[in-house]
């Protein structure tokens, strides 16, 4: 089922709904505006820094989280994950920019030869 159907579907039943779009961002068209449910995304992925990421949400979504920011955090360089998310967003305005020449370039190269897995 696509995974817009699949988030129709959840959202008349009223369940929130995430995607993990890690590998899609800088590869596929991603319209997170116009999507009906949350995505995650990773930086390094698209040539942000490692072990930066994200969880996209609708605003009106509530999310209470799991998690907190533990030790590292107090210890960290005053405003150092405010660099790496700007280094986040920044590579991925690059990257989606840059979708239309990927994907030119990825046609050019043609079909994956999987056979030579098998060798």
């Amino acid at each position: 089922m696509p995974i817009c159907e699949l988030a129709a579907v959840a959202a008349r039943v009223d369940i929130p709904h995430a995607s993990d779009a890690i590998q899609a961002v800088g590869q596929l068209p991603v319209d997170f505006a116009a999507s009906a449910f949350g995505m995650s995304v990773a930086a390094h992925k698209f040539g942000g820094p490692t072990g930066v990421g994200a969880l996209l949400l609708r605003r009106d979504t509530a999310c209470v989280p799991l998690l907190h920011a533990g030790d590292r955090s107090a210890t960290s360089a005053p405003h150092t994950g405010m660099s790496q998310a700007r280094c986040h967003a920044a590579a991925a305005r690059i990257a989606v920019d840059g979708l239309d020449g990927y994907r030119a370039r990825s046609r050019r190269c043609g079909p994956v030869d999987h056979g030579v897995l098998d060798a």
